[in-house]
């Protein structure tokens, strides 16, 4: 579990407190048996929560876990389409 949290020291996690952070690692860069841990101690439903909410989550894992928990991708917020719409080009400097 050590290489998740890398930039975190392990004793100051709090599996209740931290459960967005420790999901959103574990969906990304989770091994089996992290992946196995995380199902295992949340529920679906937390597990889903933090998935159509996340920014942080990558759209490629995003999309895996949609379909494994049966999501609708329009509710996933990573996978939304971003607008196009772009700052005026200033004219006339």
């Amino acid at each position: 579990m050590n290489y998740l949290f890398w930039d975190t020291a392990l004793s100051g996690i709090d599996i209740k407190k931290n459960k967005t952070f420790i999901i959103e690692r574990a969906l990304k860069l989770g091994r089996p048996e992290q992946i196995r841990w995380t199902l295992n101690n949340y529920t679906k439903r937390e597990i889903s929560k933090v998935l159509e909410n996340s920014v942080n989550i990558d759209p490629k894992t995003a999309n895996y876990w949609a379909i494994h928990f049966g999501l609708k991708k329009g509710d996933i917020r990573c996978l939304k389409k971003q607008s196009t719409k772009r700052f005026p080009i200033w004219r006339n400097l």
